[in-house]
């Protein structure tokens, strides 16, 4: 797979998201603080979006990144770690801070 038909897939993702949420090329870069622009050439794969972006663009969609980077999902064991369950540390294994 070359750059250009990774950069590719990720704009048609990156269309596709926007296109659900109901917003334009210049609505969305304008609730990214960005220009028209932009989002046109990230969509096209002309450009590749940095980071950046991508932690901007991920809140206001409300996309996974996994799946707007890849085209598939995490799988299970490997979601996020906000999203696994809470495991208490016993107090006697806790780490605690020098003096």
């Amino acid at each position: 797979m070359t750059r250009n038909s990774i950069l590719s897939d990720i704009g048609l993702r990156l269309r596709l998201i926007r296109l659900k949420a109901g917003l334009s090329q210049e609505a969305l870069a304008r609730a990214m603080g960005r220009r028209f622009v932009a989002v046109s050439t990230w969509e096209s794969g002309e450009v590749a979006m940095n980071a950046a972006d991508l932690a901007a663009f991920v809140p206001i969609l409300g996309c996974d990144i996994h799946w707007l980077l890849t085209g598939s999902h995490p799988p299970r064991n490997q979601s996020h770690p906000s999203q696994r369950p809470f495991v208490r540390v016993p107090r006697s294994r806790a780490c605690h801070p020098l003096k």
